[in-house]
Order: structure tokens, then C-alpha cells, then sequence
């Protein structure tokens, strides 16, 4: 949630910088403020990704043979 709400704040307010004439701030925070939050959410968000999966790998693994050997199961019958 808070990658998300950085990348619009950055992508819907921040966009242009002092060249386009644009804001360096939204909300009180400054665009590179903004722009280490949402840096900082994603690696955060990508080590929970990789935490999970790793946590629920034997399900993974279970029913990706569950559904390969069912299909397997289904072209040897015909």
C-alpha cells in the first residue's frame, strides 16, 4: 500500500521537477522523500514475496504435481 501511494504521489504530482516548472512537494513531503519511501516499500514488498512463497513452497510444489499429472493422466486415457 505505501508503493502504491508513493508511485502515484510521484507519478500523478511530481512529475515534471524545477525543469517543467512542476512541484517538488505533495503533501508536505519532498519529492525525494517520496521517492526513497516508494524505493524502500518495494524492497520491503519483494522480501515479503519471496518470505511467502519460500513459507508455503510444499503447497506450491503439491499442487503444481497435482495438476501436471492430471493433465498427464488425461492425455494417456485418450
Amino acid at each position: 500500500m505505501v508503493t502504491a501511494v508513493a508511485g502515484l504521489a510521484l507519478f500523478l504530482f511530481l512529475r515534471g521537477g524545477i525543469q517543467r516548472g512542476g512541484q517538488l512537494e505533495f503533501l508536505g513531503i519532498m519529492k525525494y522523500t517520496w521517492s526513497t519511501v516508494h524505493e524502500w516499500a518495494g524492497m520491503i514488498m519483494l522480501i515479503l514475496i519471496i518470505v511467502h512463497l519460500l513459507l508455503h513452497l510444499d503447497w506450491i510444489t503439491g499442487m503444481t504435481k497435482k495438476v501436471f499429472s492430471g493433465i498427464l493422466w488425461k492425455n494417456i486415457k485418450k
